[in-house]
C-alpha cells in the first residue's frame, strides 16, 4: 500500500469480508484520500457495495453505471419536481413577479421592500414588501415559540433604504415600539410610510406589519434628514471584527447594510431585562451608511453615555461602512411578542437622487484558522465552537442531517461508530482544524465532549509561565496604536495622559533600571511629555 502511495494511487479499495485491512491501510497512509471495504460485517452487503461504488465515484472514478444497472430495467430520469422529503434541499429561485412599473409601481430592488407608490398631490410615497420564514433564514435574533423574532436592525435598515428614494442620508432617529416577528408558515406584509419634508427638510418615517389578514401594526417611527457627511469620529474604546456567516454574504449586496451584520455590531445588552420584558435595541439616533453591501467590518464602540452606545463601522480596507450616534436598549413587554406571533427615485412625481454610496470592501485576507477565530473567545465560546466543529464533522460521517441532534455525552461507540469511521472522524478533524489527532482519538476520549475537550486543549492551551510577558506586550502594541489615532487637537490628551501617570506609578522595576526607563519627574510630567514618553520607549515610528 506504501508503495501504491508513493507512485500517486489515490484510492483503495479493499475487496474481501469486511474492512481489517481497510483500518489498517488508513492508519498506514496517514491522509489517504480514500481507502473503502466493499463489504462490511454487520451490513447488507448489496448496501454496502453499492455505497462504496458510490464514493469512488464521487472521487472522480469512472464507474460503467450502465453495466451495474444492465438488467435491472433502470433508465434515466429526471429528478422529481415536487419535495419528496420533509427537509428542503431545492434552490430558491426567487418569486415570479409581474412587472410592477406596469402598474405605476416603482420596484426598489430591495429583497424585502418590493416597491414604492408615491402618494397622489402629496409629498411622500408608501414602501411595499413582504416577509416569510422562507425569505429570512437568518441566524439572529430568537425564536418566541414557532415564531422568529427578527432584530432591530431590519427595521432600521427599510427605513435607511425608504430614505434613500427622497435623497435623505440620514436617519435622524428611530424609536423601536413593538418587534417584527415572523410566524412559521406565514407571510408577514410590511409598508413603510414616508411623509413630506419640513421646512428643514426632515421628512417623518414609520414602519408598519401585518400579520395574515389582521390589523396594520406600527412597529417604529422616526424621521430622515439630509445633511453632510461628519467628519471621522475618534477611535472608540472598545472595537472587534464581524463577518456574516458564508452563506448570508452573497445577499449582502441587495441591502444598504445587512441587518445580521449591523445586528451584530450592536452585539447584546448587558442588563437582564425586567420581569416580564424582553430587552431590543429601541433607540436608534443618527444612523448614516457610507458603503453598501459589506459583507465583514470592524466595529469600534464607544460609551455615548445614558447608557447608550455610538457605533463606528469600517470594512478591512480600513473605509467607512457605517456610523451611529447612539442607540439604546429597552425593555419592550413580552407580550408584544405573544400577541405578535399569533436608487434613482421620485418623491411626489419630482425626480430625486439618491444617495450614492461605494461599494464596501470586502475581506481579501486568507480564511482564517480555527486557532484564530477562538483568539479573544471567552471559555465557553471557545468551547462551543470547537464543539460546533466536532458535531458537524460527526454528521458528515454518520450521514445525519441535524448536527446539533448529536448528544455529546453518549459514547461514539453508542453514537454508530466504529474502527473504520472512528479513523474517518480522525481524518476529517485534522482537516478541518490542522490537529495532528491519532487514529484512536475516539477511543482515547470516548464521546463528543471528551474529544471537544482535548481539541481545546491544543487548539487553545492554557496559560503557561512566560505567556503572561507575551500578553502584555500585545496590549502595549495595542494601546499604542489607539494613542497612535488620536488627532493632536483631541481634547482628551490631558485625560489619558493622566490615567498612563497612574498606570505607570503602579510599575515597579528592581533596580538601576528603572531609573533608565522611567523618569524621575513622572509625577509631574505634562500630557506632551506624557506622549513623547511614549513615543520613546514603545518605539513608535513617526509616519
Amino acid at each position: 500500500v506504501g508503495v501504491l502511495a508513493e507512485r500517486n494511487v489515490t484510492a483503495f479499495v479493499e475487496i474481501g469480508p469486511d474492512g481489517v485491512l481497510t483500518a489498517l491501510a488508513q492508519e498506514a497512509l496517514d491522509d489517504a484520500p480514500f481507502v473503502r471495504p466493499l463489504l462490511r460485517r454487520d451490513q447488507p452487503e448489496c448496501a454496502s457495495v453499492v455505497r462504496a461504488v458510490t464514493d469512488l465515484h464521487d472521487l472522480g472514478v469512472p464507474v460503467d453505471w450502465r453495466a451495474f444497472f444492465s438488467g435491472t430495467g433502470a433508465r434515466r430520469t429526471d429528478l422529481p419536481t415536487y419535495a419528496f422529503q420533509h427537509r428542503r434541499y431545492w434552490l430558491d429561485a426567487g418569486e415570479d413577479t409581474a412587472d410592477a412599473s406596469t402598474w405605476g409601481l416603482s420596484p426598489t430592488g430591495h429583497p424585502f421592500l418590493g416597491v414604492a407608490v408615491p402618494l397622489a398631490r402629496k409629498d411622500g410615497a408608501v414602501f411595499n414588501g413582504m416577509l416569510s420564514p422562507r425569505r429570512t433564514p437568518w441566524p439572529a435574533g430568537h425564536l418566541s415559540g414557532d415564531t422568529t423574532v427578527l432584530p432591530t436592525a431590519v427595521l432600521v435598515e427599510l427605513a435607511v433604504r425608504a430614505g434613500d428614494e427622497f435623497g435623505c442620508d440620514v436617519l435622524r432617529e428611530l424609536t423601536v415600539t413593538a418587534p417584527l416577528t415572523v410566524p412559521a408558515e406565514s407571510t408577514v406584509h410590511l409598508q413603510v410610510a414616508v411623509g413630506a419634508a419640513d421646512g428643514d427638510g426632515d421628512r417623518p418615517v414609520t414602519v408598519f406589519a401585518r400579520h395574515a389578514d389582521g390589523p396594520w401594526e406600527e412597529l417604529a417611527g422616526g424621521t430622515l434628514g439630509t445633511e453632510p457627511a461628519p467628519g471621522t469620529p475618534a477611535t472608540g474604546t472598545v472595537s472587534h471584527e464581524i463577518e456574516l456567516p458564508e452563506e448570508l454574504r452573497e445577499e449582502a449586496a441587495a441591502f444598504e447594510l445587512h441587518p445580521v451584520l449591523l445586528d451584530a455590531a450592536v452585539g447584546t445588552p448587558s442588563d437582564e431585562p425586567a420581569p416580564g420584558h424582553v430587552t431590543v435595541a429601541a433607540e436608534w439616533r443618527g444612523v448614516r451608511l457610507h458603503a453598501a453591501g459589506a459583507t465583514a467590518a470592524r466595529v469600534e464602540r464607544t460609551d455615548a453615555g445614558d447608557g447608550s452606545l455610538a457605533l463606528r463601522l469600517t470594512d478591512p480596507a480600513g473605509e467607512l461602512v457605517a456610523t451611529v450616534d447612539s442607540v439604546a436598549f429597552r425593555d419592550l413587554p413580552d407580550t408584544l411578542f405573544a400577541r405578535a406571533g399569533s436608487e434613482t427615485g421620485t418623491a411626489g412625481g419630482e425626480p430625486v437622487k439618491a444617495p450614492v454610496r461605494r461599494r464596501a470592501g470586502t475581506r481579501t485576507e486568507p480564511v482564517r484558522s480555527l486557532a484564530e477565530r477562538l483568539a479573544g473567545l471567552s471559555e465557553t465560546q471557545r468551547y462551543d465552537l470547537v464543539s460546533e466543529v466536532v458535531r458537524d464533522t460527526m454528521a458528515a460521517v454518520l450521514g445525519h442531517t441535524d448536527p446539533a441532534a448529536i448528544d455529546e455525552e453518549r459514547s461514539f461507540q453508542e453514537l454508530g461508530f466504529d474502527s473504520l469511521t472512528a479513523v474517518d472522524l480522525r481524518n476529517r478533524l485534522r482537516h478541518a482544524t490542522g490537529l495532528g489527532l491519532a487514529a484512536t482519538a475516539v477511543f482515547d476520549h470516548p464521546t463528543p465532549g471528551a474529544l471537544t475537550t482535548h481539541m481545546l486543549a491544543q487548539l487553545a492551551p492554557p496559560a503557561t509561565p512566560g505567556t503572561e510577558d507575551t500578553t502584555v506586550a500585545l496590549e502595549l502594541d495595542r494601546l499604542e496604536a489607539v494613542l497612535g489615532s488620536l488627532p493632536p487637537e483631541s481634547d482628551d490628551h490631558a485625560a489619558v495622559a493622566e490615567r498612563l501617570q497612574s498606570l505607570l506609578s503602579r510599575l515597579h522595576i528592581p533596580g538601576p533600571q528603572a531609573v533608565d526607563r522611567r523618569p524621575a519627574e513622572i509625577e509631574t510630567a505634562s500630557a506632551d511629555e506624557i506622549f513623547d514618553f511614549i513615543d520613546n520607549e514603545l518605539g513608535r515610528t513617526s509616519g
